[in-house]
């Protein structure tokens, strides 16, 4: 824009505000503005007056034993209701230097490990993430940790087709909209976190020393949970003590791959007051070579600290970019991420080019460019874009919380009218939620009320009972297939709906067909897709029939029915366990295909709900 605004020549228009430590008493009405303090640039983006943008000192924390024969600690609330709190609810980003001076510093930097008989032993001490050479302790570097993959070499033109081709230049031309600087198309080190990346197992010392083959990918540790206290666990939580130790109290079942750096975490202890946040999950980010991020937003509030290299940070609030739909895939990355022209399927994007274009102006205008190194922090507010490129050797810890409001006039407020796009969406979420079912349920009864419409009446039911195939024993045969249990009284399922044991006896008869099926068509003297399904054709259609049976007679307001329908979708494909071979795969793509064809009308619309 020019500079004008607090923004540099190709920076955003805000400036960012900045929380420092050490030196001053805390003054949330001192400020300073200065063009470029703290910057230390990643490659990316080296020439610093024309990216970053301005920062303004608002306030300064001083270690509180600095007073002098006083062990109060007057700091902590003075720095939250003075200075942090108005950030987290107005959800404006800040940047915090030296984020050790926000605790009280009552703690050693160091932690004593125990020898073999379990006494303490000064010469295992290992210092803590708060000390000024933060080490991870070696116990850690024996965890098995989910890491992120990519390729390290891009895949030659030569060897793509057209639609790879326009579909890795479009990729480049959203990557580029979304950033403030040109990075030609490089996407080496850049992790999307979508069908493009794939994940393994490794050590975290593995990773850390080098010891995987880095000719042949590229690997970061992103998310990698120490501690966790989700919104669905609430017998647990994370309490930060006023000297930045953490513990967790409760007996939750979250996954915390690295539980045991706990002891080693210190956090910012006064911004995050026990009284006045809930700390939802603690987790490590390792770049052991320079990467970066997409663009995407979170939907916890962050504090991001840097314990060793430097990330650059870029953030834009909530409004200026369109996010994915609420219920889909990465529903928290941008929509042009998931448009045709990328090989998505979103359906809000009438004009590529267009919105493309749109958000590429946008962007440049309001784009927050920071750089936070070792020592230093950042508030990230949840719903707010961000996209983050580490230095190599970048080791990072981030807490995310949430700050419960007490009234939904806050939505109304100026100074947070900015987070009305994200706070729309998460509503709309929450409610989408809450009422599925019962949306589900009324459109149900509401076809059931029209006839034969969408689905039989109760009538129609009991006329039906008397048509589906039958034999004199109460067995049922379809196909050439006998099952040994007694079938399902059909006229009192008509009447009263399915009791757990009819719903037990329909699926061992379903899965019996389907495996039969697959025994024929492993059998089958030509293998392939068209011979297969021409000649098991009776087969397919007799199990399409059983399926349309079944889901007809269901009482979808009763809860055991519904599990009963979910379950035998989500277990008819595996039963599919073809012999090896060229064509196995194929086949059992259209078996599943074919069966599902078959069903009638009324089970499909069932099946939609």
């Amino acid at each position: 824009d020019g500079g004008g605004g607090g923004g540099g020549g190709g920076g955003g228009v805000a400036s960012l505000d900045v929380l420092v430590g050490g030196g001053a008493a805390v003054s949330g009405d001192q400020t300073a503005t200065t063009p470029h303090l703290s910057i230390t640039p990643t490659s990316s983006y080296n020439n610093v007056h024309q990216h970053y943008s301005e920062q303004r000192i608002i306030g300064r924390v001083h270690d509180a034993q600095d007073d002098a024969g006083s062990d109060a600690d007057p700091t902590d609330d003075r720095v939250w209701g003075g200075i942090f709190e108005p950030y987290v609810k107005d959800c404006k980003p800040l940047k915090i230097m030296d984020w050790r001076q926000m605790c009280s510093h009552k703690y050693s930097y160091y932690m004593r490990e125990n020898d073999a008989d379990g006494h303490e032993d000064d010469s295992r001490a290992t210092c803590c993430m708060a000390s000024p050479d933060p080490r991870l302790p070696t116990e850690a570097l024996g965890c098995n940790i989910t890491v992120q993959c990519r390729r390290a070499r891009a895949r030659p033109a030569s060897l793509m087709s057209e639609d790879e081709k326009q579909i890795r230049e479009a990729r480049r031309a959203i990557d580029a909209a979304l950033s403030i600087v040109d990075r030609s198309g490089d996407e080496t080190n850049l992790f999307l976190g979508q069908e493009d990346q794939i994940t393994t197992r490794m050590s975290l010392g593995d990773v850390v020393n080098g010891r995987y083959d880095s000719d042949l990918m590229n690997v970061c540790v992103a998310q990698e949970t120490i501690l966790a206290s989700p919104q669905s666990e609430i017998s647990t939580s994370i309490v930060v003590e006023n000297d930045g130790t953490v513990r967790k109290e409760g007996d939750g079942t979250a996954s915390e791959s690295l539980a045991m750096l706990a002891s080693w975490i210190r956090a910012p202890a006064f911004l995050l007051p026990l009284n006045a946040v809930h700390v939802r999950e603690i987790n490590l980010w390792y770049a052991p070579k320079e990467t970066r991020t997409n663009t995407h937003h979170d939907g916890n509030h962050n504090i991001l600290i840097v314990l060793r290299g430097t990330k650059t940070i870029e953030l834009c609030p909530p409004g200026i970019i369109k996010g994915s739909p609420i219920h889909s895939e990465h529903s928290n990355h941008p929509a042009l991420w998931r448009a045709t022209e990328v090989g998505g399927n979103c359906p809000i994007i009438p004009s590529f080019d267009e919105e493309l274009q749109a958000t590429r102006m946008e962007y440049k205008r309001n784009a927050i460019v920071a750089s936070v190194s070792a020592g230093e922090a950042i508030f990230i507010p949840e719903g707010w874009w961000h996209r983050v490129e580490s230095s190599a050797d970048c080791l990072a810890i981030n807490f995310w919380f949430d700050h419960e409001s007490a009234s939904t006039s806050v939505f109304a407020r100026p100074s947070s009218s900015h987070m009305l796009p994200y706070q729309t969406r998460e509503i709309m979420r929450a409610y989408v939620d809450a009422n599925f079912d019962r949306f589900a349920l009324a459109l149900l009864k509401e076809a059931q009320g029209n006839g034969d419409t969408f689905l039989p009446s109760r009538d129609q039911k009991m006329r039906g009972a008397d048509m589906v195939i039958i034999r004199t024993h109460n067995q049922i045969v379809l196909g050439d297939g006998t099952t040994d249990d007694p079938d399902v009284d059909w006229k009192r399922v008509a009447k009263e709906g399915y009791s757990d044991e009819d719903l037990r006896i329909c699926l061992k008869n379903i899965s019996t067909e389907v495996k039969g099926l697959q025994k024929k068509a492993d059998q089958a003297l030509d293998p392939t897709i068209q011979s297969i399904v021409g000649d098991l054709s009776i087969s397919i259609g007799s199990i399409g029939l059983m399926l349309s049976i079944f889901l007809v007679y269901i009482q979808p307001d009763r809860e055991n029915d519904r599990r009963a329908v979910i379950n035998l979708f989500a277990n008819l494909f595996p039963l599919f366990e073809m012999q090896s071979g060229e064509h196995s795969e194929a086949q059992r793509n259209w078996l599943y295909l074919e069966i599902v064809l078959r069903l009638q009308r009324q089970a499909c619309f069932i099946l939609s709900q």
